[in-house]
């Protein structure tokens, strides 16, 4: 048993290295890539739609299988637009929590450090904003990051239960 758990936390260690390096060196290709592949499976959901109508002719399943189908055809042949747009949406919206935030905070009329955090968040929507394919980059990278550290925890877990069962 104690074989298996640190044959366990080494593949485990082992695996998150690996997702962690390949996240570190190519995130674009990671956020692409994930948009790419749910974009095939609309665009394959929305051709079930179609086909569905062609045999049971409910007119709402045409609608959204054509809805589908280009909707698709978009994530899988146009991944970076994609992604630029939705980190727009969310540069948006953080932008606008933030400022909410800040006058909230001037009307309540606390002291200067509460301003800080929601500053600072209305500064980040600003950078992502102009910059949405670049932070996205970043959030895979930071996330290939932390994975990487998991791994080297993994490891450390793994070598401590080598000496424990020895």
């Amino acid at each position: 048993m104690e074989n298996t758990l640190y044959k366990n936390s080494l593949i485990r260690a082992a695996v998150a290295l690996l997702v962690g390096i390949f996240l570190v060196v190519c995130p674009g290709f990671v956020a692409g890539s994930l948009v790419a592949i749910i974009g095939a499976a609309i665009l394959l959901s929305g051709i079930a739609s179609i086909v569905q109508f062609f045999r049971v002719r409910k007119d709402m399943s045409l609608v959204s299988g054509i809805v589908g189908v280009i909707a698709g055809l978009v994530l899988l042949f146009r991944p970076d637009f994609v992604l630029a747009y939705v980190m727009i949406v969310l540069a948006l919206v953080l932008f606008v929590f933030a400022v909410e935030e800040i006058i909230r905070l001037v009307k309540m009329k606390v002291g200067w450090p509460f301003f800080v955090l929601p500053v600072a968040l209305a500064v980040l929507g600003i950078v992502i904003l102009f910059q949405p394919v670049e932070a996205m980059k970043l959030a895979v990278t930071l996330f290939g990051v932390a994975i990487i550290i998991y791994a080297v925890s993994e490891f450390v877990t793994a070598n401590k239960i080598r000496k424990f069962y020895s």
